[in-house]
C-alpha cells in the first residue's frame, strides 16, 4: 500500500529522488529492444535454441525472427 498526500503517487511516495528516476529513465525505443531481446532470449530458451519453434512461441514468422535477431545481435 502506498501512502501519498494527495491524489497524485509522486517518486518521493515511493522512496525514490527525482534525479535516479530520470538517470535510469529508458527512452521508447530503447524499452522495446530491451523488451524484445528478453521475449526473444526465453523463447529461444524454452525451444532449446530451435528458431523455428521460437517464432511459434512468438507468433512470428522464422524470417521475422532471425531479422529481430541480427537487428538485436543475437546469435543461436
Amino acid at each position: 500500500m502506498v501512502l501519498a498526500e494527495g491524489t497524485v503517487i509522486t517518486s518521493e511516495d515511493l522512496g525514490l529522488d527525482a534525479a535516479s528516476a530520470t538517470e535510469n529513465f529508458l527512452t521508447l525505443k530503447q524499452m522495446r529492444e530491451k523488451t524484445e531481446r528478453t521475449a526473444i532470449l526465453q523463447a529461444l530458451e524454452l525451444s532449446r535454441n530451435n528458431v523455428s519453434a521460437a517464432s511459434k512461441l512468438l507468433g512470428v514468422s522464422r524470417p521475422t525472427l532471425y531479422d529481430l535477431m541480427k537487428t538485436l545481435n543475437l546469435r543461436t
